[in-house]
């Protein structure tokens, strides 16, 4: 926990923004968003948020300015920013994410600033307050981050499916842009299959025999599993795609008992199958340890789902007397034929992420650890396992195992 000082805001920002129309200014014709052309600096981190922060809101004073490093996240850094002047206020808190480096490599931070604001327009994320070279500012979403051990317990996994069926039913799957007006407008664009290809082609040269093979695993997925026909009409939802625990937040408790949970951090939100998104919560259960005995049984998976189905047929006001038994079953075998795709997709990311990242956690091995998940549930669909005599693996046991 850090506490500003003047001197510090001082010697470290040139900016000389006291007035609204400095601010007016640096603001974005097409999203009103403020653009600060400042970077946090992690090697001066208290001194460069100061400065970000005074950008936004100069009458703030420096030394009654708290932030509060965050633990989630793997690349990204995280503050809590709270003004002390107003510390009966927790709606006034700010949330400072700053860009891993050499991030922009898998993520497109236009589609993501995008994303938020459509978000935001559905009441489905908070109010993006600024950007900045190397990050953005947005308000803080109140609530308790769950933990690996709350993802798992039923109010909460409930929560987590009626807030999924509501980004599902209700956001587009088309690419995002603003109109003259200010709201977003969308057109065909990119997909979790197109982000996949990107990477790939991210991925160095230096063995070209491995970069073709993931090529190749990426082809032969799309032509297995594209097709997919999902809870609508639509093949595609608009999904989060990296829903583990600490993306959740745990807000309130809903009359029947279930959790009124939020998404927080949309990096990877894009359109997507329903049954990726799904299946890549459900390997979160495991956590990053990938303990895979905590991963949701056959049982549990099909009431996630049958509260999923409810939450998006009355987001689109469907109210129906009874489950449709098919359409479930329909569901729940696509999702188990997903299971190891986000496998697939995380260790592709993870190949990348260790020719870029600066952080202490190691890429190298997480990307063998999800890309063996995916070659373990190859083998068990082809046949190849059983023909070599081998036991199922222990993931692939508790994916079949019933309660």
């Amino acid at each position: 926990m850090l506490l500003a000082s003047p001197h510090e805001f001082n010697r470290f920002s040139n900016l000389k923004m006291s007035n609204e129309a400095g601010r007016k200014a640096l603001e974005r014709p097409d999203t009103g968003i403020l653009s600060i052309p400042l970077s946090y600096i992690p090697g001066d981190s208290e001194a460069s948020a100061l400065a970000l922060i005074r950008a936004l809101f100069p009458a703030w004073i420096p030394d009654k300015i708290e932030f509060v490093k965050l633990t989630q996240g793997i690349n990204n850094i995280l503050l809590k920013v709270v003004n002390k002047d107003r510390i009966n206020n927790p709606g006034d808190a700010l949330l400072l994410r700053a860009y891993g480096a050499g991030t922009s490599i898998l993520i497109d931070r236009e589609r993501e600033l995008l994303t938020h604001l459509l978000l935001h327009q559905h009441n489905l994320a908070s109010k993006l307050l600024a950007r900045f070279q190397n990050g953005l500012l947005y308000k803080f979403v109140p609530g308790k981050p769950c933990s690996e051990t709350d993802i798992r317990r039923e109010s909460v996994w409930r929560g987590v499916a009626r807030t999924m069926g509501h980004w599902h039913a209700v956001l587009p799957t088309t690419s995002l842009h603003h109109s003259m007006d200010g709201k977003i407008i969308s057109t065909p664009g990119p997909d979790i299959w197109t982000l996949l290809q990107s990477w790939i082609h991210a991925l160095p040269d230096d063995n070209p025999t491995d970069k073709a093979q993931c090529q190749h695993e990426l082809d032969r997925v799309i032509n297995e599993l594209a097709e997919t026909s999902g809870p609508g009409e639509d093949r595609f939802v608009f999904a989060h795609n990296d829903l583990l625990a600490g993306n959740i937040v745990v807000q309130a408790t809903a009359a029947d008992g279930v959790e009124l949970v939020a998404f927080i951090d949309y990096e990877y939100a894009m359109p997507a199958p329903a049954a990726f998104d799904i299946a890549s919560h459900f390997a979160e259960w495991a956590g990053f340890e990938c303990n895979y005995d905590l991963l949701p049984t056959r049982s549990i998976r099909k009431e996630f789902l049958r509260e999923y189905l409810r939450s998006y047929d009355t987001q689109l006001g469907r109210h129906l007397d009874q489950d449709d038994t098919e359409r479930l079953q329909r569901l729940c075998d696509e999702v188990d034929s997903y299971r190891a795709i986000p496998s697939f997709f995380w260790g592709i990311c993870s190949l990348v992420q260790a020719t870029i990242s600066k952080s202490d956690f190691n890429h190298h091995q997480y990307s063998e650890k999800r890309l063996g998940e995916y070659w373990d549930w190859r083998h068990e669909m082809d046949g190849s396992r059983r023909k070599e005599g081998k036991a199922m693996t222990l993931r692939e046991r508790r994916w079949a195992q019933e309660t």
